[in-house]
């Protein structure tokens, strides 16, 4: 048996909970599934970097606005403002928090727009299903030739 943490995208933990069963913070994978779960992690493995901007404004009450499976923003108050992952790179914009104080909402605007890695099987698979609130697009990588 093989144990899996638990990842912060959605997505990836619905495919890991086909394969095996919760375990408190992890999932634990039967040895019939190690061939599925080397064949899931290669493509977990080949990453791309994605932009994406909100199409209009999203408002999510009590909750994180997310894309992707991954947390994008969150607020954990009206008053709280809204914090963006480590993982995610704030390219324009700010996202914010709002709504009352008992109905707090987490914010983003049209402007907004971030950047982050993800599968390349996530992009491809899943970037049509989001695209009535977002604009998805692989992103230029910089060669750091370029840069230096």
């Amino acid at each position: 048996m093989k144990t899996i943490p638990i990842t912060y995208n959605t997505i990836i933990n619905k495919t890991l909970l086909k394969l095996g069963k919760k375990n408190g913070w992890s999932i634990d994978i039967p040895e019939k599934n190690y061939d599925a779960l080397a064949k899931f992690n290669d493509l977990c493995n080949k990453l791309v970097t994605v932009t994406i901007r909100p199409v209009k404004a999203i408002y999510k009450e009590r909750a994180a606005v997310k894309c992707l499976g991954y947390t994008i923003a969150k607020a954990s108050g009206r008053d709280s403002g809204a914090y963006v992952p480590n993982n995610i790179t704030l390219m324009k914009g700010e996202p914010t928090s709002g709504g009352s104080r008992k109905n707090w909402a987490t914010c983003t605007d049209s402007g907004d727009e971030y950047q982050l890695d993800i599968p390349d099987y996530l992009y491809k698979k899943y970037k049509d299903d989001y695209s009535e609130n977002w604009e998805i697009s692989l992103s230029e990588n910089l060669n750091l030739e370029d840069v230096l």
